[in-house]
């Protein structure tokens, strides 16, 4: 997470093979700045040069404010993206509790029996069909009803 300038890659030791490749691309000078986009999350921006030492103090200044504009980005693209994952994992989460619920309900109204008991039954139901929990939940509740569930979200 530091800047890296390569000012000629003629002169530069750092990296020779690196700098053999840059050459033969006609790149002459680089400049690598690092983008902390969050605790899980980093990046580097890259400017490439044709002619050495083309990374002057001013253009310097100017690429890490472009960096730190990318950076800003970049970290609101990376929230938004975790924040609509997080909404669609709850989502799905509350139709699968939907039906697990309902089932749970229905069991315990046939066999008159508490709710910890009818998920026993449930999950015993569903381990002897190899098939997930809220799979047979769903097709117990669609048997029933003639109908697929419908999980409703107040707004």
């Amino acid at each position: 997470m530091s800047t890296v300038l390569i000012d000629n890659v003629d002169s530069d030791l750092r990296w020779p093979e690196l700098n053999r490749k840059f050459a033969e691309a006609n790149v002459h000078s680089s400049l690598g700045v690092p983008l902390q986009i969050s605790s899980e999350a980093s990046a580097a921006l890259n400017f490439f040069a044709s002619k050495p030492g083309a990374f002057t103090p001013n253009v310097y200044a100017k690429a890490k404010s472009f960096a730190a504009a990318a950076r800003s980005t970049l970290h609101l693209s990376v929230r938004i993206g975790t924040a609509l994952s997080r909404a669609e994992d709850l989502e799905a989460a509350m139709k699968n509790r939907t039906a697990i619920n309902l089932a749970c309900g229905v069991i315990m109204a046939q066999n008159r029996c508490t709710q910890a008991e009818a998920i026993a039954i449930l999950t015993k139901v569903a381990s002897n069909r190899n098939r997930k929990l809220r799979e047979v939940a769903t097709e117990l509740i669609e048997q029933i009803s003639g109908e697929t569930i419908q999980t409703h979200f107040d707004p």
